[in-house]
């Protein structure tokens, strides 16, 4: 189901004005103004859509090895269970 705040042409304009180029200080008052009209209403609904286009057309590469098992060891460290407090090994 479609939330109904995005059915407020307005507040969807300053919501994608606001993901793109970021907001005067009138038109983010409006933005605090119109969204109070909206039980539904979602601050980063438009934000969430724009990230996940702009990631989407990013080139996957292979993380580099020694970067990887860095990662891995880390991991395993952090997911081993343990009593103990807990410090980032070297």
């Amino acid at each position: 189901m479609t939330p109904g705040f995005l059915a407020d042409e307005r507040v969807v304009d300053l919501l994608v004005e606001r993901a793109i180029d970021g907001l005067s200080r009138e038109s983010s008052k409006e933005l605090t103004r119109l969204s109070c009209r909206h039980r539904d209403y979602d601050d980063d609904a438009i934000d969430r859509v724009a990230a996940a286009v702009a990631i989407s057309d990013l080139e996957s590469r292979p993380v580099p090895e020694d970067l990887r098992k860095r990662l891995e060891t880390v991991a395993d460290h952090w997911l081993a269970p343990t009593s103990s407090s807990r410090s980032a090994p070297d």
